[in-house]
């Protein structure tokens, strides 16, 4: 059964984050190593819902609060493919102009990614993660190796049902000035879907 507790997280995304892992790894010791190849499906500039493909699953969060910057997340649902359309429209998935055509009541994997398109506002990011995972004080922690589309990006993060649990390990990591970002706002930067903190320092000349 899919755990449904919303739990508040933070994460932060970049380059060389072993030395806070190492600083995890004195607080405790990693429980597990996992891999996994995942597809997140965004929308332009959306990020507030999280959806993904993986282990044969469409699943789905949705940002239902925040606490400071810290941001609470429930799972909201989890289901094996073929997926029933009315899901898909209750998330959004199908497309008006293509609701007539398909047919059918259930979509497949394949007729999913197919109504993946930027003309529908849809965008597809591959993900493969290496996943480094410990508990900390109650709190769930872990370091990521990714590769999204190929390209390589570390990845931290902190999560509990709690948002004082995920505060004070984050402070104890060093972390408190560093900027929570979740994984449907780092994909849609990356891609180029939202706009970056300080873009304007790009268009700077030298």
């Amino acid at each position: 059964m899919q755990e449904t507790t919303p739990r508040f997280e933070f994460r932060i995304f970049g380059d060389g984050l072993q030395f806070i892992e190492e600083r995890m790894r004195r607080l405790a010791p990693c429980e597990a190593i996992d891999e996994s190849r995942e597809i997140y499906i965004l929308g332009a500039a959306a990020t507030d819902h999280n959806l993904k493909i993986r282990h044969g699953h469409l699943e789905s969060k949705t940002l239902v609060e925040r606490d400071g910057d810290l941001e609470r997340w429930r799972p909201t649902g989890r289901w094996a493919f073929p997926v029933a359309r009315e899901v898909l429209q209750g998330l959004s998935l199908v497309p008006p102009d293509m609701e007539d055509r398909s047919g059918g009541q259930v979509v497949d994997l394949a007729g999913l990614l197919a109504r993946v398109r930027p003309r529908h506002g849809l965008f597809r990011a591959n993900v493969h993660k290496r996943r480094f995972r410990f508990t900390i004080a109650g709190c769930a922690a872990e370091r990521d190796e990714l590769w999204v589309n190929g390209a390589a990006i570390q990845s931290l993060a902190l999560e509990a049902a709690e948002a004082g649990v995920v505060t004070a390990l984050r402070a104890r990591l060093g972390l408190g000035d560093a900027e929570n970002v979740s994984y449907p706002l780092a994909l849609c930067r990356i891609l180029g879907l939202c706009p970056l903190p300080r873009e304007s320092f790009y268009e700077q000349r030298d």
